[in-house]
């Protein structure tokens, strides 16, 4: 026998939650409790993220390896990380990838250590590399309330020499017409 939990909200309807003494594996049955009437099960919110790739390339570049390109530093970031510039990044993606007081888009492949230092990529000073680029979509729609946010994400990776390396940018969700973004969700 279910019974209607006393911790309701007060409103023309009233959304409770009934339960019945089970194992901890069952979770509480949310019901809808109108005055006069008897109790009805309450659909879950209908809240969803919907992702696609809208983009996922990759392609061949150069990379000019010199003491300027390959170099720790920690501007964008909290430590010292390993950066190369791929200049191709400006064109090629989506989003900016410099980060904050650098010129050119750049890559990382984690904090430079006393393993991980520039030097073990300047034997050569031009490699080939393959370079993907994966550009997403996110849309977070809401049918309770009709509304629907989009943002995209956007991850650049590469190996070189046997690392890898990889940078990420994305934008704010922006508010989207929600019959367009059901439209979306369906692709």
């Amino acid at each position: 026998m279910k019974i209607a939990s006393l911790a309701c909200f007060a409103a023309l309807t009233v959304a409770c939650t009934a339960s019945t003494p089970t194992s901890d594996a069952t979770l509480p049955t949310p019901v809808r409790i109108t005055p006069g009437l008897t109790p009805q099960t309450v659909p879950p919110q209908a809240s969803s993220e919907h992702v696609r790739v809208l983009r996922d390339a990759t392609t061949q570049t150069v990379l000019a390896l010199d003491p300027e390109s390959v170099r720790c530093s920690s501007s964008g970031y909290s430590v010292s990380e390993l950066k190369i510039s791929v200049p191709d990044l400006a064109w090629l993606a989506h989003f900016d990838h410099r980060t904050f007081g650098e010129g050119l888009p750049c890559m990382t492949a984690g904090a430079c250590t006393e393993a991980l230092t520039p030097e073990l990529f300047l034997a050569a000073p031009f490699q080939v590399v393959s370079l993907q680029i994966i550009l997403t979509e996110h849309l977070q729609l809401d049918a309770d309330h009709h509304t629907c946010t989009r943002h995209l994400e956007e991850e650049v990776r590469s190996t070189l020499s046997g690392h890898d390396f990889q940078h990420a940018r994305s934008d704010d969700p922006t508010p989207v017409d929600y019959a367009l973004c059901v439209e979306l969700a369906k692709l």
